[in-house]
Parts: C-alpha cells; sequence; structure tokens
C-alpha cells in the first residue's frame, strides 16, 4: 500500500541526523525499508543534479520477475560531490519520490502479472515522437495515471497542477489518451481515499 510505503520512508528520512553522508550510505537506509527479493537499489551520479537533491528513477523487468528474481530497480541519482548534506534535503519531497517510483513501478510489475486487454492508441499518434510512443503506451498511461493520482492526493493539488498532467496534456490533448488517463487517475485516486480511511 502506497501510504504504508511513503510512512516507512518519511520515518527512516526523518531518523536521519542533518550531517553529510555518503551517497551510498544513504541509499542503504533507504534500500533496508524494502524486500531484496524484489527491489534493487542502485546509487547513480550525474553532472546534471543540484547538490542539494536527490532523483528517484526506476524500472521494472518483466524477465527478472518472470524467473522469480528481484524486478523492479530504483535508482538514487546523486550529484558528483562525495557527500549528501541531509539537512539540506526536502525530506518531504524525496520520501514522495521514492514511494511514488516504487508504485508506479509495482503496477507495472501488477500488469505483467495480471495481463489486461489495452485500450488502442492511435498508431499514427504514437509514431510521431519517441515521447509520444513511451508516454502514450497503455501501460504507461495507467502507471502515470497512479503517478499522478498520488500527487494529488498527498499534496492536495487537482490532476490540471500536477507536473506530468501537463505534459500529457501538451502531447496529447484532444487524443484518446486524455480520457483515458483521467479514468486511471480516478481509479487510483479512490484506491488512495480508501486506503486512508481504512488506517
Amino acid at each position: 500500500m502506497f501510504q504504508v510505503t511513503l510512512g516507512k520512508v518519511t520515518t527512516t528520512l526523518n531518523n536521519l541526523k542533518d550531517r553529510e553522508y555518503q551517497p551510498r550510505e544513504l541509499t542503504q537506509k533507504i534500500r533496508k525499508q524494502f524486500p531484496a527479493t524484489d527491489f534493487l537499489f542502485y546509487t547513480k551520479k550525474s553532472n546534471k543534479i543540484d547538490p542539494n537533491q536527490v532523483i528517484v528513477s526506476g524500472c521494472y523487468d518483466a524477465d527478472s520477475d518472470n524467473e522469480q528474481d528481484p524486478c523492479i530497480e530504483i535508482n538514487l541519482n546523486y550529484a558528483p560531490n562525495l557527500t549528501v548534506d541531509t539537512g539540506k534535503l526536502d525530506r518531504v519531497q524525496l520520501a514522495f519520490d521514492i514511494a511514488e517510483c516504487v508504485h508506479h513501478e509495482l503496477v507495472h510489475r501488477d500488469q505483467n502479472r495480471h495481463p489486461r486487454q489495452k485500450s488502442k492508441i492511435s498508431k499514427k499518434l504514437l509514431e510521431t515522437s519517441n515521447e509520444h510512443a513511451y508516454l502514450g503506451d497503455a501501460d504507461e498511461i495507467e502507471a502515470y495515471g497512479f503517478s499522478i493520482a498520488a500527487e494529488m492526493h498527498i499534496f492536495k493539488i487537482s490532476m490540471h497542477q500536477c507536473s506530468m498532467y501537463t505534459i500529457y496534456n501538451s502531447l496529447f490533448e484532444g487524443s484518446a489518451v486524455m480520457p483515458n488517463l483521467e479514468k486511471h487517475i480516478k481509479k487510483y485516486f479512490k484506491i488512495l481515499e480508501l486506503e486512508d480511511e481504512t488506517k
């Protein structure tokens, strides 16, 4: 459940002392909140990242899942400096980013384990660009529907205020993608509300 994951990561980050950590050390503290049977956590570095930020990315590997190996990779991307000052991190945003990324990939895992019929999107539309092809894929529409719903739920904002909704709307306004995306947003938003009610 998303709220449980967010709570565990939030507690871990809030328990960190305001001091400088090695990136790998920080990654290890977060990784301990997740079962090694399912998740792989990696420390990566990029010159494009602010020293006071950690950028979270992830991917799901269906082949590894089918072999019952760890199948969800979470990358914590740091600036190339030697340490991270946790006193300068936005811990609320980082906790959300990690939990959202984890559950976005869990949506993909569920899609592989429980295949369903995909909505048909215009082939011509998806051939426009790589970004169109990626974001217009039915599995990504559903997974980003979850991501947008989670951002709405946690930060109490409308879907139109979410950055991923804005990106989708700029690419797919007037197409069948947007009603499909909004259907998934509403579905996952209701699920998150129910999670709150049953806590």
